[in-house]
C-alpha cells in the first residue's frame, strides 16, 4: 500500500489519492478483509504524500463581469456562438452547478405575461426532494436565450 501511494504522488495529487485509498479502504471493509489502508506503512506515506504535495486544493477563481465579458467575446459568430453565450449567461445569472445547468430543458423556460423569462430549476444539489426553484435573469440574459 505504501509502494502504490509514493508511486500515485508522482503523478496525481493529493485529493486523488485520498478517494483512491478510501475506495481501497471501503472495498476492503464491505468483503470483510483486512485494511491494508490502516497499516502503520501506509500512514506514514500518506504523511509522507501530504508533507511532499500538501493537504489542501486550491480553490478555482470565481467569474466576475470582466471574466465574463472577455469570455463572451471570445465567442465566434455562429450557431453553436449563439448556445454557448446563452449558456455562459444563464450559468452567470444563475449561480448553477455543470449538473443543474445540463438538466435545464426547453420547458423549464416560462414567459411572464410581460415578455420576461425565467427558468425553472427542477432539481439541484441543494434541493434533493425537487420542489423546484425559480431563476430570474438579466434582460442579456433573456435577449440571449431568446436568440
Amino acid at each position: 500500500m505504501a509502494l502504490f501511494i509514493e508511486k500515485l504522488s508522482r503523478t496525481l495529487k493529493s485529493s486523488s489519492i485520498k478517494i483512491a485509498v478510501a475506495a481501497i479502504s471501503a472495498i476492503h471493509r464491505m468483503n470483510s478483509e483486512k485494511d491494508p489502508t490502516q497499516t502503520l506503512e501506509a500512514k506514514i506515506a500518506m504523511r509522507r504524500m501530504y508533507r511532499i504535495l500538501g493537504r489542501y486544493a486550491k480553490q478555482a477563481h470565481g467569474i466576475n463581469k470582466d471574466v465574463l465579458d472577455l469570455m463572451l467575446l471570445s465567442i465566434e459568430d455562429s450557431i453553436r456562438g449563439v448556445r454557448d453565450k446563452a449558456i455562459l449567461l444563464v450559468a452567470y445569472d444563475s449561480l448553477c452547478r455543470r449538473s443543474e445547468l445540463v438538466s435545464l430543458e426547453i420547458e423549464d423556460v416560462y414567459f411572464n405575461h410581460d415578455k420576461s423569462l425565467k427558468l425553472k430549476l427542477r432539481k439541484s444539489k441543494t434541493d434533493p426532494f425537487a420542489l423546484g426553484r425559480w431563476l430570474y435573469l438579466s434582460i442579456e440574459t433573456q435577449a440571449a436565450l431568446k436568440d
